[in-house]
């Protein structure tokens, strides 16, 4: 069963209009069971990485140890993994090392989450991390693109709330109107936030995307 989160919907949607910027041979770190975004893509071979063996992961490695040489790639993709790391500058890293000259990085991370896969969940992120760490191994910034502001993020937060307070995932009847609450929910966050363009609404957002050439 699934159940609307602003945050998952809007990280999609980044994605997807940001897809035509991958090409070539592509690394996947930290891709997981469900391939959610591969099919957005266009590329000559896909490789998935993952820190445990399971269905449909092609390499197991670590995000702070790559097991590929330096330039191998003309695409890593690197989506809400680096909270997940103990050092996310070592991960920074491997992203760059293993990146060919003129490749490029598509990196999402979190600025405001709850608690997730625990104990593993140790950052937090704002675009100035992102552009320290670009600054740092020479990377050039594309874009940055802010995921959502405080309407979205308040929408998250409850909607997340919700469902573990309640356990939705556990109970149908009362996830699928759960799901439809936050589905509508949602979609009020994000229009309050496209017509909010103070600065006070930009300082709070859930996340960033980032487009970083080597």
């Amino acid at each position: 069963m699934q159940i609307f989160q602003i945050d998952r919907f809007l990280l999609e949607h980044h994605i997807k209009s940001n897809a035509s910027r991958i090409r070539g041979i592509v690394l996947d770190v930290g891709a997981g069971t469900v391939a959610r975004y591969r099919h957005y893509f266009k590329y000559e071979k896909y490789i998935r990485m993952d820190i445990r063996q399971e269905k449909g992961i092609d390499v197991v490695g670590s995000v702070e140890l790559i097991p590929f040489p330096d330039n191998t790639f003309d695409s890593v993709i690197c989506t809400q993994v680096l909270e997940h790391v103990v050092h996310p500058e070592r991960a920074m890293s491997e992203l760059n090392r293993v990146l060919r000259p003129g490749g490029v990085l598509l990196l999402t991370i979190p600025q405001a989450s709850e608690l997730h896969e625990e104990p593993n969940d140790f950052s937090r992120f704002t675009k100035y991390w992102i552009e320290q760490m670009a600054q740092e191994f020479g990377l050039k910034v594309e874009l940055l693109m802010a995921r959502g502001g405080m309407f979205s993020m308040i929408s998250q937060f409850l909607t997340r709330y919700c469902i573990d307070r309640g356990s939705l995932y556990h109970h149908r009847i009362w996830g699928a109107i759960a799901n439809r609450c936050f589905r509508m929910l949602g979609r009020c966050a994000i229009l309050m936030d496209r017509f909010d363009t103070s600065d006070a609404n930009r300082k709070h957002t859930l996340g960033w995307l980032a487009i970083l050439t080597k």
